[in-house]
């Protein structure tokens, strides 16, 4: 193609959208409508009444959030369309790669439904148990759900050996509150804390086991 250079083919930068709304509500129109108002099917087309018929503007639903440079692969989105994101709204954001040879982009990489929480509270009556060998069993009870704190979705442990007076990260995510840990040392006491987390990150107070 015209202006096309040697490997210009190339990722030079990325398009990150996002839009509310699941990008637009359905194929059917409203039926009553009032000229100039605009309706968005799924996918985020634009529609405006025109006084006698709905028609295509060209607009989409979906909002430009950043364009970065190809060397961004992690990117915080805190905000679409200058509105800050709403926790339990439903979001969609999408990726594009481009290069020097258009302005446009190539094909979509979606993320379908990605709805912002807040982060959770801390576990509750955590208590381990039952040490035998190298393992203990720690049981706990989710925290607590309400309108400033999220749903658990994992956990992370802390064990505090109460001998050396060292702690260290237990090395697996726990997905449930009933699990058998390993690795520890015949004949020395520990102490564990369990913090809850979800996407939106881990809660820092955590609940320490109430018996070493």
């Amino acid at each position: 193609p015209e202006g096309y250079t040697v490997g210009d083919e190339t990722v030079t930068k990325y398009k990150v959208e996002g839009c509310a709304q699941n990008c637009g509500t359905d194929e059917l129109f409203p039926p009553v409508a009032l000229v100039g108002q605009k309706h968005y099917v799924l996918g985020g087309a634009e529609y405006e009444y025109t006084g006698s018929i709905w028609q295509l503007t060209g607009n989409t639903f979906w909002r430009t959030v950043d364009i970065v440079p190809f060397f961004v692969l992690d990117y915080n989105i805190t905000s679409v369309d200058g509105q800050g994101l709403v926790v339990d709204q439903n979001y969609e954001f999408r990726v594009s790669a481009g290069n020097m040879n258009s302005v446009s982009f190539g094909p979509l990489a979606v993320i379908s439904q990605a709805t912002p929480v807040n982060i959770p509270g801390r576990p509750r009556e955590v208590v381990a148990s039952n040490p035998k060998n190298s393992e203990v069993a720690l049981n706990f009870v989710p925290p607590l759900t309400s309108n400033v704190t999220g749903a658990a979705a994992f956990y992370r442990v802390l064990v505090f050996n109460e001998i050396t007076l060292e702690q260290y990260e237990y090395p697996q995510t726990l997905t449930g509150t009933s699990q058998i840990l390993t690795g520890f040392l015949y004949g020395t006491v520990y102490r564990l804390t369990v913090f809850s987390g979800n996407l939106n990150g881990f809660e820092t107070a955590g609940g320490s086991s109430t018996n070493p």
